[in-house]
């Protein structure tokens, strides 16, 4: 629902407001999240490598943003401005 306008690995640019707020889970956590295509962004470099210093609040592997089962919630950090 928030990102059925773009193709899967699309990047996209956006400001980041701040670098507070970061995502954490456990490992089996953050396993099932991505296995079960929950991670909708990360943060990444212009080419799009997921690296830490690309990574503004220190989120474990570069998660910004994900959804519920029914992909109808998202949650994301960072909040874009304009």
């Amino acid at each position: 629902m928030f990102t059925n306008a773009y193709d899967k690995g699309k990047l996209l640019t956006m400001p980041v407001a701040h670098g507070d707020g970061r995502y954490t889970a456990d490992n089996a956590t953050l396993d099932r999240l991505e296995g079960e295509g929950h991670v909708v962004f990360r943060y990444v470099s212009g080419p799009g490598d997921a690296d830490e210093w690309w990574n503004p609040n220190g989120s474990m592997r570069a998660i910004a943003g994900i959804i519920n089962e029914g992909g109808n919630v998202l949650g994301m950090m960072p909040h874009p401005s304009a």
